[in-house]
């Protein structure tokens, strides 16, 4: 067969693939700055990641966005299709098929930069005033070397990261994990840019978790979805879209 018939051939053969059927799914979503949030362009970095890797795999997405708890019971209960933003666990899985990671967040420490004493290695921190966040998890190797008898710290729970950034500002905590992102985002959005020099954080990781879009088993088109998204993912990864919607600097 001549190349041109081929090409011919192939062109034409290519152009009778069916496009996979539009679908349309409601996923549950929460406030988490920069990555999620319902009043952030696009609804956050990672709300933009899902929908934008769904859209190039023929799927349309609509967020409602809830409390967390709320959020993971809605999805678990099949009012809405799934979820963005969670980490894997064995008790998720039993209910969710989770997606290949939308990105994998830093746990990092923040001190005030005037501190003279030392942060790193992080896992011989001692005799310090560390602040956590409820409800948060910082992984599981994090909270033994940081409660060891031997380091003596002292851990102050408060009710969210904005509060332990103002009693980090205040004096009140020393230091304390959080998402390297998140943390320099409410930084920036609560304190003028004269003042944001005053914090600091650790190079190094104390975390690094995987964090997923999740899938309720019992959907109808739950291994489709997973499969769409996942090849949407990759190719939005390969893209120059990619760096614009999730920028290497977390500042």
């Amino acid at each position: 067969m001549p190349r041109c018939w081929l090409l011919f051939f192939l062109l034409g053969w290519c152009a009778t693939v069916p496009a996979a059927p539009a679908l349309s799914i409601t996923l549950s979503n929460g406030e988490w700055p920069p990555y999620m949030g319902e009043k952030l362009p696009g609804g956050g970095r990672l709300s933009r990641v899902v929908s934008e890797a769904f859209a190039s795999e023929n799927v349309s997405v609509r967020y409602q966005f809830m409390p967390w708890v709320r959020a993971l019971h809605d999805a678990r209960q099949g009012r809405v299709a799934g979820s963005v933003g969670w980490l894997l666990t064995p008790d998720r899985q039993r209910d969710f098929l989770f997606s290949d990671p939308l990105y994998t967040g830093r746990v990092v420490m923040f001190y005030r930069r005037d501190s003279t004493a030392p942060w790193s290695p992080w896992r011989l921190i001692k005799g310090r005033r560390l602040g956590l966040s409820r409800g948060y998890d910082y992984g599981a190797a994090v909270w033994p070397a940081l409660t060891q008898p031997g380091a003596q710290n002292t851990l102050d729970e408060a009710v969210d990261d904005l509060t332990n950034l103002k009693k980090l500002a205040a004096g009140y905590i020393d230091g304390f994990p959080c998402d390297e992102a998140v943390c320099w985002n409410l930084i920036q959005t609560h304190w003028p840019p004269a003042e944001q020099g005053q914090f600091a954080t650790t190079k190094e990781a104390l975390h690094e978790s995987p964090i997923h879009l999740v899938i309720n088993r019992q959907h109808e088109h739950a291994q489709e979805l997973i499969a769409r998204f996942n090849r949407g993912l990759h190719k939005l990864k390969r893209s120059p879209q990619w760096a614009q919607i999730m920028p290497a600097s977390p500042r």
